[in-house]
């Protein structure tokens, strides 16, 4: 394998996979067509049902059956969600498509980072994987963000040819991932490649006990894991409401995508920052939490630049914290269960926002989205401080 001509390939196949015309103003589509904000919170409270249940066995498939053949079909699963939702007559077919968004997600979630270290690793240049992860990320970031300003197009386009584009770049994104090259770092992965069905029953089973043992002798591990999901959850629910919200204090809906350019850019910010910081997790974790609480509670302001300069504060923050929890989880997971790992990692994560976003669009629904936005961000906040409290009170050995 050469690696810097697959370090170039996961920096497009990154691009392509960021490109989305129609995140930006998803929720306002579905406003539009008469769904409530009580009933998008329950599609994607679905989505993250489906992802709940389908990511580990996600991560496990890639493990066990290939990364590169992972890609591919987490590629072909978001074609099938963008068809279904461009061809959309109820409710019922919205959720179907959430669920094939989702197991388009639970296969890419912890794929990509396991052949990036995998690959690296082989080459022996594992100690470059946080400089490379910090560029993947970038990346998605800026191309994500970017693709906010196609929210443009998506509202030119209309609902179903947002869609119909959007699923000509799904397609796109699995093309770009059989261009890569599989790292095979053990026997068991050069086995698996010439033999990917081979006693897979057998195989599944002993990767499901050998993640459970790891993740009981390592607690540490899990409260890195519940630190960075409980970032994530209020960042994706910042920027879910945030849509109306922006629209319901002036922004005019064909150029909301311009402010959410601006938020989505402080995440490859905090990105850039987190690359280049030696403190411990700890303090990383508390202060991003304490950041992104203060900042989604600001988001809710009917202030403009201050809604704003709050989300973009809960963005850098998430992005400084999936980073550095990303380092720190990979230096510490073995080759053959990395993908699976990583992927219980987005296990958690679906498991709150399940919790989360139902809850979050019913307050939004019978209140308003301010003080659902405040409730998330003091929730955040003070969840913080109690369980960092706590935290510090444990035996360091166990936690």
């Amino acid at each position: 394998m050469n690696i810097e001509k697959q370090i170039k390939k996961l920096y497009l196949f990154q691009c392509v996979n960021a490109l989305n015309i129609t995140d930006a103003v998803w929720v306002l589509f579905l406003l539009s067509r008469g769904f409530t904000l009580a009933e998008i919170g329950i599609a994607e409270g679905f989505f993250h049902l489906v992802s709940f249940l389908c990511e580990v066995p996600g991560g496990a498939a890639a493990d066990l059956l290939g990364r590169k053949r992972a890609m591919v079909a987490a590629g072909i699963s978001s074609m099938i969600s963008a068809l279904l939702m461009a061809f959309s007559t109820n409710f019922a077919w919205v959720c179907a498509s959430m669920g094939f968004s989702a197991l388009g997600y639970n296969l890419l979630s912890g794929t990509l980072q396991a052949l990036t270290y995998d690959s690296l690793l082989i080459a022996g240049q594992a100690d470059r994987y946080v400089k490379v992860s910090a560029v993947q990320n970038t990346i998605y970031r800026i191309v994500q963000a970017l693709s906010g300003i196609s929210s443009l197009i998506a509202v030119t386009l209309g609902y179903m040819g947002a869609y119909l584009v959007t699923a000509l770049l799904a397609m796109a994104s699995a093309t770009t991932a059989l261009s890569l090259v599989e790292a095979l770092a053990t026997q068991a992965q050069k086995h698996r490649q010439l033999n990917p069905f081979d006693n897979l029953s057998g195989r599944l089973q002993q990767q499901i006990h050998a993640s459970k043992a790891f993740f009981i002798h390592r607690p540490r591990t899990v409260c890195m894991m519940i630190a960075d999901c409980s970032v994530a959850c209020i960042a994706y629910l910042t920027y879910m409401l945030l849509q109306q919200h922006l629209v319901a204090i002036g922004v005019p809906k064909a150029i909301v995508g311009l402010p959410i350019l601006l938020i989505q850019l402080a995440g490859a910010f905090g990105v850039a920052v987190a690359a280049r910081l030696k403190n411990s997790f700890f303090k990383i974790a508390l202060g991003c939490a304490m950041g992104a609480g203060l900042g989604t509670f600001f988001a809710g302001s009917s202030i403009l630049p201050l809604a704003v300069a709050g989300a973009a504060l809960t963005e850098a923050m998430d992005g400084a914290i999936d980073l550095q929890t990303d380092n720190h989880l990979n230096q510490g997971f073995p080759s053959d269960q990395r993908a699976t790992l990583v992927s219980t990692n987005s296990m958690l994560y679906s498991l709150m926002m399940i919790l989360a976003s139902p809850a979050v669009g019913w307050i939004c629904s019978i209140l308003s989205v301010t003080v659902g936005l405040a409730v998330l961000g003091v929730t955040l906040a003070l969840s913080a401080l109690v369980f960092g409290t706590i935290y510090r009170g444990i035996n360091v050995k166990r936690c």
